[in-house]
């Protein structure tokens, strides 16, 4: 009897080992799988604040045709180091001074469709590891809306030694409209102010960007925060006066990036048509629209309910 109970209550540790063992890799799979859900969809419930006395350094683009409609063009937009920044006109003072090598760090496809004549192409990384740019002039270019990652970069480069590191503000659109034109596809070109979910997710989790629902129906009060609601009523000049008005307090803008969003994104060109040639770059619009961001986010809801599923079957529940 005694050797019996010994066996039982090994096999009863066994057990409950067990199970303490699949209750740990069924809790493990809930906690990967959700923290790849906030990565899309929590981030924006944690802003990350800004001093109130960080200044916006902006400067006004006035839309062409009226001198009143104007939109706040912050020339450092999305960056916290105004040592990093450099804006358009800083840039041509810039290359007037000596050679630069321009260094485009997005991932090597995109830089095949549509890039800066002359620009090579180098991971963050990467680049890192090339001592011997240390002594070069280095500008650091992407699409302009993730200034917040280039910052960082450069920061770190210039504690290695890259002293002479820094970022173009607002990209390759900035570069397209006050430097010159690009080479590639032209497809990929007309979409660089549009951004994806995640981008705009990004964006709202660092708290410098705002989304301006254009829709009548008020579509996306739901899904953003901060969100203001501008419906477009044709009306290029006076549709930008009033997103003035909702980005700017006392003449100064309180957000770095407007992300434009309709119902399904298909009035976006109407609506740079309406608006001329004042488009200033810091303004994008959300590829696909409203619809295309519940799709995304219905899948990434999908995905999380797929992960869990099997651990809880294994767990017995």
């Amino acid at each position: 009897m005694s050797g019996y109970k010994a066996a039982a209550t090994e096999g009863s540790g066994e057990a409950r080992t067990d199970s303490m063992s699949r209750r740990s890799t069924f809790l493990t799979i809930i906690t990967v799988a959700a923290v790849a859900a906030g990565a899309f969809f929590g981030l924006r419930h944690q802003p990350v604040r800004r001093s109130a006395r960080e200044p916006l350094n902006s400067r006004e683009a006035t839309v062409e045709g009226s001198a009143d409609a104007v939109l706040p063009v912050n020339l450092m937009a999305g960056t916290d180091d105004a040592t990093c920044a450099t804006s358009p006109d800083e840039l041509k003072r810039w290359r007037a001074s000596g050679d630069i090598l321009i260094t485009d760090v997005r991932p090597r496809s995109e830089f095949e469709r549509i890039r800066i004549p002359g620009s090579v192409n180098f991971p963050v990384r990467e680049l890192k590891t090339k001592l011997y740019l240390r002594e070069r002039r280095l500008l650091l270019v992407d699409r302009g809306y993730r200034l917040h990652e280039l910052t960082a970069a450069c920061r770190s480069m210039r504690e290695r030694g890259f002293h002479g590191v820094r970022v173009l503000s607002g990209g390759l659109e900035a570069w397209r409209r006050h430097l010159g034109p690009l080479a590639g596809d032209g497809l990929a070109e007309a979409a660089l102010d549009r951004v994806g979910p995640e981008v705009l997710e990004s964006g709202l989790h660092h708290g410098d960007w705002v989304v301006v629902d254009v829709t009548d129906a008020r579509s996306a009060t739901e899904l953003f925060q901060p969100v203001t609601h501008v419906p477009f009523d044709g009306g290029g000049l006076h549709f930008v006066s009033r997103i003035n008005e909702a980005i700017t307090t006392d003449g100064e803008a309180r957000v770095r990036f407007v992300v434009l969003v309709d119902r399904d994104g298909k009035r976006y060109e109407v609506i740079k048509q309406a608006i001329g040639g004042g488009w200033p770059e810091f303004l994008y619009f959300l590829d696909g629209g409203i619809e295309a961001y519940r799709a995304e986010r219905a899948n990434h809801e999908a995905m999380l309910a797929a992960a869990v599923r099997p651990a809880c079957r294994e767990c017995g529940r």
